[in-house]
């Protein structure tokens, strides 16, 4: 990811870094749940995609407040993000029962939608400029991740052989 904005010195609300929390932990989930998904696909392109994605989330985990905090416990801060935190939870605690099947695919093509809705939000609500600016540029990357990973969830056979 391309931006350094962030510093543990900005100032926020207790609002804000409960937010800014809240996408943290989504990341951190994401991150799980795309490693664990690159391993289950049958299609190279996908894989590409899936490592992209963990990488993405890694990346903006690191840039957002909340290192050391529990990505294993669902957040209650905001209903949406707690959903999408909750779907990649789930998710990767039944990928090693079971291959990502295509309805799980079909699930993260809207879920993925949800996370660009929720993040853009928060993202128009938070006041500190370097939060903001990080947050954007996540947004920004995972919208032309997503953009190009749409094709290649409703094409391609999704487990391996």
């Amino acid at each position: 990811m391309g931006y350094s904005g962030w510093t543990q010195s900005t100032q926020l609300s207790a609002a804000e870094a409960r937010l800014l929390h809240g996408a943290y932990t989504v990341c951190v989930s994401a991150e799980q749940f795309f490693c664990r998904a690159t391993q289950q696909v049958a299609s190279s392109n996908l894989r590409y995609k899936f490592i992209q994605l963990a990488t993405l989330h890694r990346e903006a985990a690191q840039r957002l407040p909340g290192t050391g905090a529990q990505p294993t416990k669902v957040i209650d801060v905001n209903n949406e993000l707690a959903a999408v935190q909750f779907w990649y939870l789930h998710q990767t605690a039944t990928l090693p029962e079971q291959a990502l099947q295509q309805p799980a695919l079909t699930e993260l093509s809207g879920l993925l939608q949800q996370q660009l809705r929720v993040l853009r939000r928060l993202t128009a609500t938070l006041r500190s400029k370097p939060a903001r600016v990080a947050l954007a540029q996540l947004v920004a990357e995972l919208q032309i991740s997503n953009d190009q990973l749409q094709p290649l969830l409703k094409e391609l056979p999704v487990t391996r052989q």
